[in-house]
């Protein structure tokens, strides 16, 4: 009872922050974690934790109702040959395990009934069908054969799941073939910047799990994404034209889902047929195409193409088979670049020491109505190259009746070259992807099983040439980059994941149970060298060159230095039982535990501060480095996940869900413990000095790049800097992983014509999230630090909780006369202490003050709807001609659409004067917070107005506000987004087997104008403006196909 105790207790935590504690004895902990590892590799089976196969099930009757026993039962693939045998047992129940996602026929015969077919069962990842199969006495020999086209009631599961089938990625409207793009139909599920998905508003970036095949497919070694870090690529993790299908299993998972806060993202890649089939197919973008950018008075030059080919058949036939796609990928554009750029004015009153530097941003005139501006706005244009280039090669093979193998390989290889708003300095990605998979299915007599291997590597090179050029990074009024985002970086990034999972699936009367475990590796390594940043809160820092925080950088790496890495384990099992209680009803009971290692630094290099016994008030950061291989206890508690749920078929057509359930994930690198590697203890990458400290030892702009030590040295001499710096980043010894709470209520109705409607009520909680703290910063009054010997560091605690609360309705109507709709519609609010993240979030405005924080998550769309449809327009039907002209000019001609409409996302007003990271200003309560008329064109586009705030007065002392502003966190909202898509193709019949197909996309079709990129800086001559739009732009596209 102990136990449960706990958990309940942890599952319903108290509001704020973790409260640091220690537990027991490490190392005993340790030989704990290693037992377990040991005894799951020795298990009989291994976890499966994202499910890539079908289970089919069901019980077959007479036409009294009997059960019949006995029943043969065999369940065909035609494309590839394979073959499945069951028996129905004494209760009539049969059940086919881990089947491959495809178009299967399903048979039953008996002697004395007749045989009984169900043809096109169409089964995707994850599916559970249960199939009543009634047998008729057979009096003359004869058979019954069924077609299961129609939507089939999902009446043996309570998770909620989306597919994205092959028909959808191929013919809905989606730009350069991004099938990210298309699983946002779901009303769940809405994309986040350049690598975040939100899935039942959970965090975006590293909450979600993506597979592929069903093994790990994250693109960056650090935390779970489709797209390598900073988004080179135009194909993410794997070509449209590689894939069959794209599932998401979110809410309350079955147990075999682990590893995610949030929901699995899996990716069934194609495979080979009896048949030889493939196509190859062109996308052209060119500037001539598209609208005119709202901002800018003519098109920038675009040129994209986009090219692939795939084929795939028998090497023996029935026995196995290849599939193989390349596609590559190629843009140069003028791309629209903006931002806060100093004026001529600024320019001409600022010290001669800056000159240089202003002299590098591009040139303006002084805006008219403020001849005293310091900054102001700018929108240009400058070079983007983009390359991409990726492949997959896959065999299956049917050694027998009961065995199958499958063997994947995927190649990509991004290049991307991002324009910055200094023309000297753009951003080069060079980023490397190699994943191989293999997945074996035994079926034996009375249980089948499923073992997957996975071998995932990823390398990124990013540089920005202002880094050679040992340009320092400066930011006033608005302008130039931030104590944490320099301008000028040098990053290297390598890392893998080695995975092995297998699970045993087995049937037993009523109950269809599977279970299992997981072993896998996570290895991560990286460089980051930058250029000093220097900050200026005030004009009178600004002129006297006084800078209110500094950011000394470690230049070039030393010579010999391996790079800094990490590794750690992830070891888990689980047992999940659909139990079909009663011909109606079933519950899903599940449960699994996962437990991720503490990060391990290859050579011992990880240096992470506890609390100074001297000072024990100041908290953890400032006092002695922890073990280097215990830099934070590990969490064996809350890797209890219990799921459960309950299918209830109340009428023959509506089925009612629901359940409850915790989801657990392993701390992300990024969070933090990236940050704890250093090249010795006590000496960072970087750290950042405040204004007392600087002016100290007269550090102020320019900073020798290549002068860290001395720098280091001058400030440790004059006394205000201890002997032993603190690290970039502390992580608290108590350090739990976060977790999700997961519940859902809701009903299925199928309704006359195929129409499918699901209407739910969804609520999640984030427990344990990402709360990043900025420590020993001064004194707003008196500029003096806690310790004012000891620099300042971030911190990542476990402080932020999210609450999420939505209504999701989907609608689908299956393909009838040509025309098949699809509509999602959520209202839903989403509330955090901070971004709900759990990679590295947003400052709080006052650390000490946290529950004043809470407020609107950063992605809380109050509503959000999709619209989706295809449309085979019946010009053949309707014409009487059996003509050829009439068959290659009238058929064959398809429209698909999307429409997509939210209301407006919250954004946090800041200032960035204050030498605090994240301070606001104050609300002013008479003053309207919006402005009419801000789409007019030409105009400013002010959206927010200044008026309706006031500036916090900044103390001389520390640079800072005196203190925090009253304003709340996210108090603002971006106007909402109307869009439409579309697409128009012809289908031409050169032959029987081979098609060729052109076809035209429109995306913001109708040219709609939605006004984005609203500036939040309240320092900056542009705050309350929206500064970008979306154009429409056009693609063509023509493919073959045979």
């Amino acid at each position: 009872m102990k136990g449960i105790d706990q958990l309940l207790s942890n599952t319903f935590p108290k509001k704020g922050r973790s409260i640091p504690k220690e537990r027991g004895d490490v190392a005993m902990k340790h030989r704990i974690s290693i037992a377990l590892g040991l005894l799951l590799l020795i298990a009989p089976a291994a976890l499966v934790s994202q499910v890539n196969t079908a289970t089919v099930s069901g019980t077959v009757t007479d036409t009294s109702g009997a059960v019949v026993p006995n029943a043969n039962l065999t369940l065909e693939n035609p494309a590839t040959g394979v073959v499945r045998s069951a028996k129905s047992d004494v209760d009539g129940r049969f059940s086919f395990t881990f089947v491959p996602i495809g178009k299967y026929k399903l048979t039953t015969a008996l002697a004395n009934f007749q045989a009984n077919t169900i043809t096109g069962i169409e089964l995707t990842a994850d599916a559970s069908l249960d199939l009543p199969i009634k047998m008729n006495v057979q009096n003359v020999e004869s058979s019954v054969e069924v077609n299961a086209s129609e939507e089939i009631l999902q009446t043996t599961t309570s998770e909620q799941e989306s597919t994205l089938p092959e028909i959808q990625l191929n013919v809905l409207p989606v730009a350069r073939q991004n099938w990210v793009n298309l699983i946002a139909l779901d009303a769940s599920v809405a994309p986040q910047g350049a690598n975040g998905i939100a899935i039942n508003g959970l965090p975006p970036n590293g909450g979600y799990n993506v597979t592929v095949d069903g093994t790990n497919a994250t693109s960056n070694p650090e935390y779970n994404s489709y797209n390598v870090y900073g988004a080179p690529n135009v194909i993410n993790t794997v070509g449209n034209d590689a894939i069959a299908e794209v599932s998401v299993v979110k809410g309350v998972a079955p147990a075999t889902v682990g590893g995610t806060l949030s929901g699995n993202i899996n990716i069934i890649t194609k495979t080979g047929t009896n048949q030889f089939h493939g196509g190859a197919y062109e996308i052209n973008q060119l500037n001539d195409y598209n609208a005119r950018n709202q901002f800018l008075t003519k098109n920038p030059h675009l040129t994209f193409n986009q090219f692939g080919g795939s084929i795939g058949g028998p090497i023996f036939r029935q026995k196995l088979f290849f599939f193989g796609n390349y596609e590559g990928a190629q843009a140069r554009s003028l791309a629209t670049v903006s931002g806060t750029v100093p004026t001529p004015y600024l320019a001409s009153i600022s010290p001669t020491v800056y000159q240089p530097l202003l002299a590098i941003y591009p040139s303006i005139s002084q805006p008219a109505s403020n001849p005293t501006a310091l900054t102001t706005s700018y929108t240009g244009s400058a070079s983007q190259i983009q390359k991409d280039g990726s492949g997959l090669i896959r065999l299956d093979g049917n050694i027998n009746s009961n065995n199958q193998v499958a063997v994947r390989y995927i190649r990509a290889r991004p290049q991307y070259l991002i324009p910055s708003i200094i023309p000297v300095n753009p951003q080069t990605y060079s980023g490397h992807t190699d994943a191989v998979n293999a997945n074996y299915i035994h079926i034996g007599q009375s249980w089948t099983s499923n073992a997957r291997f996975g071998f995932n590597q990823i390398k990124l090179t990013r540089i920005n040439p202002g880094f050679n050029l040992g340009l320092n990074s400066l930011d006033f009024s608005g302008f130039g980059g931030s104590l944490n985002s320099a301008l000028y970086k040098a990053f290297y990034q390598h890392g893998n994941y080695t995975t092995y999972e297998e699970t045993i699936g087995l049937i037993r009367g009523h109950h269809s149970m599977q279970f299992g475990g997981i072993l896998q590796r996570q290895n991560a390594s990286r460089y980051l060298v930058q250029t000093p940043s220097v900050i200026y809160s005030t004009l009178s820092g600004w002129l006297a060159n006084i800078p209110s925080n500094v950011m000394l950088a470690l230049y070039s790496v030393p010579s010999g230095q391996k790079p800094f890495g990490f590794d750690n384990y992830q070891y888990g099992g689980y047992f999940q039982d659909d139990w079909k209680l009663t011909k109606t009803l079933t519950l899903n009971l599940g449960a699994r535990y996962d437990y991720f290692t503490v990060p391990r630094e290859y050579e011992g290099r990880a240096y992470n501060r506890g609390p100074d016994p001297a000072y024990p008030t100041l908290g953890a950061g400032f006092g002695p480095f922890r073990p280097a291989n215990s830099i934070f206890l590990a969490d064996y508690k809350h890797g209890v996940q219990p799921r459960i749920g309950f299918a209830w078929q109340v009428f023959p057509n509506t089925v009612v869900h629901g359940g409850f359930g915790i989801l657990t994930i392993g701390h992300t690198y990024f969070d933090g413990t990236i940050n704890l590697s250093e090249p010795s203890p006590g000496v960072p990458f970087y750290f950042a000095i405040n204004q007392s400290q600087a002016q100290a030892v007269g550090i102020n702009y320019p900073v020798t790049p290549s002068g860290y030590a001395a720098q280091i040295s001058a400030l440790q001499k004059a006394g205000v800097l201890s002997s032993s710096l603190p690290s970039i980043t502390d992580v608290p010894a108590y350090n739990p992983n976060p977790y999700s709470l997961q519940q859902f209520f809701g009903v299925q109705q199928m309704f006359p014509g195929g129409i499918d409607i699901r209407l739910d009520y969804v609520g999640t909680e984030g427990v344990q999230l990402a709360e990043y703290e900025y420590k020993n910063l001064p004194n707003r009054v008196t500029g003096v630090a806690p310790d004012p010997t000891f620099g300042e560091f971030t911190q990542n605690m476990d402080g932020d909780h999210s609450r999420y609360n939505a209504m999701q309705m989907e609608a689908k109507r299956r393909t009838s006369k040509g025309l098949t709709l699809g509509v999602a519609y959520a209202w839903s609010h989403d509330l955090s202490y901070s971004d709900v993240d759990i990679n590295q979030p947003s400052y709080p405005q006052d650390p000490d003050d946290y529950k004043a924080e809470f407020g609107p998550a950063l992605f809380d769309v109050r509503q959000r709807v999709k619209v989706s449809g295809i449309w085979e327009i019946p010009f053949g039907r309707l014409s009487k001609s059996q003509s050829l002209l009439k068959r290659d000019l009238l058929d064959g001609w398809q429209i698909s659409a999307i429409y997509s409409g939210n209301t407006g996302f919250p954004a946090n007003v800041t200032y960035s004067n204050s030498s605090y990271p994240a301070d606001r200003p104050d609300p002013v309560a008479s003053v309207n917070l919006y402005v009419g008329g801000y789409k007019t064109f030409p105009g400013t586009h002010q959206y927010v107005s200044p008026s309706a705030f006031a500036a916090v007065p900044i103390s001389s002392a520390s640079g800072a506000q005196i203190r925090g502003g009253y304003l709340r966190r996210n108090a603002v909202r971006s106007p909402g987004l109307e869009n439409w898509d579309a697409s128009l193709l012809k289908n031409f019949f050169i032959t029987e087997k081979v098609q060729l197909q052109l076809r035209g996309d429109a995306f913001n079709t109708l040219n709609h104008t939605n006004l984005s990129g609203l500036q939040t800086n309240f320092a900056a001559s542009t705050f309350g403006r929206l500064t970008t739009a979306t154009p429409r732009t056009l693609q063509i596209q023509g493919r073959i196909t045979f």
